[in-house]
């Protein structure tokens, strides 16, 4: 499992102050405050803001890879 700790994590009901999202495979597997405990591998993010399951919709049709990416989002 890899881990993101120290961030401001924003879920649906506020702000997790010192956050830590965990992620399995590249899925997120939870969402919660920081136990405390770094380890080797953490990503800090410093108090840097975190939106966990934020999608950036913001392409550039000039690059190749907009087409297949664009039609499998509409799908």
């Amino acid at each position: 499992m890899k881990r993101i700790i120290h961030a401001r994590v924003v879920v649906e009901d506020g702000v997790i102050p010192d956050g830590c999202v965990e992620t399995k495979s590249g899925i997120i597997a939870s969402v919660g405050e920081f136990d405390g405990h770094a380890r080797a591998g953490d990503v800090d993010l410093n108090g840097d803001w975190l939106v966990p399951g934020f999608l950036d919709l913001h392409v550039h049709p000039e690059t190749p890879e907009s087409p297949a990416a664009m039609r499998a989002l509409v799908q």
